[in-house]
């Protein structure tokens, strides 16, 4: 999983490509024994606290389980009935070797309390095959290069029973392969999911039953840019938003198209304040995290040795050994060594996608392919082939006060994003051929839409190293400024909520910074009550 450093804002906002393209962008969520939820394309990237952690759902089970001999792990999700228990019950291979596997079971405790509650047994309730889930994830690295990964979930126990008795389950399996091959400043990704999962803006989850892709994409951000192209195939459902798990989908519409996109980014640090004492080394040199953290002690005796030095020197006279040298005071480290500086960013990135239907050239030559291609990129054209265009873009601020090292009140941290998307005329999906039903329903639908999602986060210290964090997104609309009227009324009169928009998105949290690692890992605990869902987990930087 990705490393996102809280401070570094572009980096937030870098996923933005990402999170544009079909293959969507992952946020951290209990709804899956994985703790990972596909967001639709097109939508906004994750809040803060719901940025992938940098450590999988299953490796921190096993540390909890081996090391703190926790039994299991509580989570908390709504569509699971509110408080589950997750443990991981098997494993195959070893993290470090070439292939690995862990198996990962959920027990559904708030469902069978409420069951037990309501008059059934406590034996009924607890085998109950509903109220259990199960995951096999297997990771196995070909190559130093090529990797592959694959999730099968089990959203209840009954669909294991079927397989094991060779019936077709009533539910289908969940489904997940990825692979990933790297290539010089590229990396060339294949991915094929059944029965997915996306989460839309609407709060409610889209039902895909089956996406393949391959694509090509930049992993470097030399020059601020980056770029992407593939092929996509959609397996949508006609009516693909807010259907439930057990409803069959009305019908379903096949499209195959090619997509491309980039983006450029850059970021601004507009002021930066004074940095503690304690965050540095004589000399200007600046410390990584884990070199501060297990080199404090160590450049601690070196400063005492220096002083103890400085007052034998040859012009002062020599202590006597019964006299004991003055103890200097005690240096306070920061809680973290990546958050002692006080700052004021600016982050901002700018793209387009296109996306163009395959399944509209028929028995098109490859000349007439490439002239629709040229013709598409740079005309209106008639909206057939070239189903979607769109500019999209994100800028945000972020500041912080207090170098985070006194005990009380001593960092606050504020943040505003703005993501927007625009399409272009011509290219909406409005407009798209009839035949191409996948850019018309389910996880496509969303493209011939100009949304703007404005977020704001923030973040303050309490005592010590806990901190209280809240973070919210909300639709906007983008208004002419209003003339004739005060500076203040005309800014104000820039933006508001749409007619019938939706609740907005809110998580509430806390994280403590874990001792002896400086600000490298902390733990985290986070709910929201839009998505009712919550999740305690640990997060690197």
């Amino acid at each position: 999983m990705p490393i996102i450093p809280e401070k570094h804002l572009l980096s937030q906002l870098g996923h933005l490509l990402g999170a544009q393209a079909i293959r969507g962008h992952d946020e951290t969520s209990p709804c899956s024994l994985g703790a990972v939820a596909r967001r639709a394309p097109g939508e906004a990237s994750p809040l803060p606290q719901k940025l992938p952690s940098g450590i999988s759902r299953s490796e921190q089970l096993l540390g909890l389980q081996r090391y703190l001999n926790f039994p299991f792990v509580p989570a908390y999700a709504g569509e699971d009935g509110g408080l589950v228990l997750d443990r991981v019950v098997h494993t195959l291979g070893s993290r470090g070797s070439s292939w690995w596997a862990t198996i990962t079971a959920r027990l559904r405790a708030q469902r069978a309390w409420l069951q037990q509650k309501a008059g059934r047994s406590r034996k009924t309730s607890l085998l109950d095959p509903t109220n259990y889930a199960l995951s096999v994830q297997t990771n196995s690295r070909v190559s130093n290069s090529l990797s592959l990964c694959a999730n099968l979930d089990f959203d209840d126990f009954n669909q294991v029973v079927a397989l094991a008795n060779g019936r077709e389950s009533e539910v289908p399996l969940r489904m997940q392969a990825e692979l990933k091959q790297k290539l010089p400043w590229h990396q060339l990704t294949a991915e094929a999911i059944l029965h997915g999962r996306y989460r839309g803006t609407g709060l409610g989850t889209i039902q895909v039953p089956r996406v393949l892709s391959a694509d090509l994409a930049s992993d470097s951000r030399k020059s601020g840019l980056r770029y992407q192209a593939g092929l996509f195939q959609v397996v949508s459902n006609d009516e693909g938003y807010g259907q439930d798990a057990g409803e069959g989908p009305a019908g379903l519409r096949t499209s195959t198209f090619l997509q491309c996109a980039a983006t450029v980014e850059k970021d601004l640090v507009l002021w930066r304040g004074r940095k503690g004492r304690e965050g540095g080394r004589p000399g200007g040199k600046v410390l990584s995290p884990f070199e501060l953290a297990y080199s404090t002690s160590k450049f601690g005796s070196e400063v005492n040795k220096l002083r103890l030095m400085s007052r034998t020197g040859a012009s002062g006279p020599a202590p006597k050994p019964s006299e004991k040298p003055a103890s200097p005071p005690k240096r306070r480290m920061p809680f973290s060594a990546l958050l002692n500086t006080p700052y004021l960013s600016f982050g901002g990135v700018a793209g387009v996608l296109a996306q163009a239907d395959l399944g509209a050239l028929g028995d098109a030559s490859a000349s007439d392919v490439l002239s629709k291609v040229g013709r598409g990129l740079l005309s209106p054209g008639d909206g057939k082939f070239w189903a979607t265009r769109r500019a999209f873009a994100s800028a945000g601020l972020n500041a912080q006060l207090g170098t985070f090292s006194k005990h009380i009140l001593d960092f606050t941290s504020v943040s505003l994003k703005l993501d927007t998307g625009v399409t272009f005329p011509g290219g909406s999906a409005e407009t798209a051929a009839p035949e191409s039903g996948a850019f018309r329903h389910g996880l496509l639908d969303q493209y011939g839409r100009s949304r703007h999602m404005l977020s704001a986060s923030v973040a303050q210290q309490v005592f010590g190293p806990l901190r209280v964090r809240a973070d919210a997104r909300c639709e906007v609309e983008l208004r002419a400024p209003p003339r004739g009227v005060p500076l203040l009324d005309k800014i104000a009169g820039c933006a508001g909520l749409p007619p019938g928009a939706q609740v907005p998105e809110v998580v509430y949290g806390m994280d403590c910074q874990l001792p002896y690692l400086n600000g490298a890992a902390r733990f985290s605990v986070w709910y929201s009550p839009t998505r009712r869902e919550g999740l305690g987990e640990i997060r690197l930087l």
